[in-house]
């Protein structure tokens, strides 16, 4: 695989960019179904993104910042390359949202990369590295987040709750400890209500089940000072007591920005 294609325009940079992100570290393609060295891809994906990366410094028109956006993609590409596809993802999606305000997510690497290349804290100064997300397990969850999570997982298990592909729920636990599923115009007014039970501890906990194409599954459960966690696997790893679980900064219980 070579890096055959660059982009010549600032949009085409950003589709370049999230290709990247998510054939990172080892799922590059060849054009022809030929064997595909991937640590050469890795490297020559990594490089076209830093020669083509002239079209996000005129877009910007800020040196300094565009020096940082740059380390990032450094540290992404080191970070990949010792085998942390974690961090490395996150560095991408930091260069990503910055650029892209819609696609913005916490600071994490950018501190450090700011005291890299201007040997200060200018433009993160004050600001502490997000450590979210991050591997947990299920001691993470919190009493709340746990009971919900039981009570729901059962009721799909013995079936009195089908959750079909495509499907999503959203849950409440009250102070009777008892989950109640509701019906919600959408994601957003679901989101609404779960923040409001929340705030006034109308409910203990909130919990959104997905089932994405019916092969994966996808539990956020949130409780009141407390991260999200996400629960997330095939349906195989549910049955057998091991999906994956994610901490995650909370977004329902979320404080609101000062």
């Amino acid at each position: 695989m070579s890096f055959r294609y660059r982009p010549t325009r600032f949009s085409e940079y950003h589709d370049t960019l999230v290709s990247v992100l998510l054939q990172s570290p080892n799922r590059f393609k060849s054009f022809d179904d030929s064997n595909v060295d991937q640590k050469e891809a890795l490297r020559e994906a990594f490089e076209g993104l830093q020669k083509t990366f002239p079209l996000v410094e005129k877009k910007l028109k800020d040196e300094y910042l565009a020096a940082i956006l740059r380390e990032l993609l450094r540290m992404a590409y080191e970070f990949y390359s010792s085998g942390d596809s974690r961090n490395g993802a996150y560095a991408l999606q930091e260069v990503e949202g910055t650029v892209w305000p819609s696609r913005n997510v916490p600071p994490r690497h950018a501190l450090d990369a700011e005291c890299r290349v201007h040997g200060t804290l200018k433009r993160y100064a004050g600001k502490a590295p997000n450590p979210y997300p991050y591997p947990g397990s299920v001691e993470d969850m919190g009493h709340s987040q746990l009971q919900l999570f039981s009570a729901v997982l059962r009721q799909y298990e013995d079936g009195s709750e089908t959750l079909q592909p495509g499907d999503e729920h959203n849950w409440l636990l009250g102070p009777d400890t008892i989950a109640r599923k509701f019906n919600a115009r959408s994601k957003k007014a679901a989101a609404t209500r779960f923040t409001q039970e929340l705030s006034t501890r109308t409910s203990l906990a909130a919990l959104r089940a997905t089932s994405v194409f019916g092969s994966l599954l996808i539990f956020d459960i949130e409780e009141t000072h407390r991260p999200r966690i996400s629960v997330r696997g095939k349906p195989e790893l549910f049955k057998t007591g091991s999906p994956n679980f994610i901490v995650e900064e909370a977004i329902w219980t979320a404080k609101p920005a000062s």
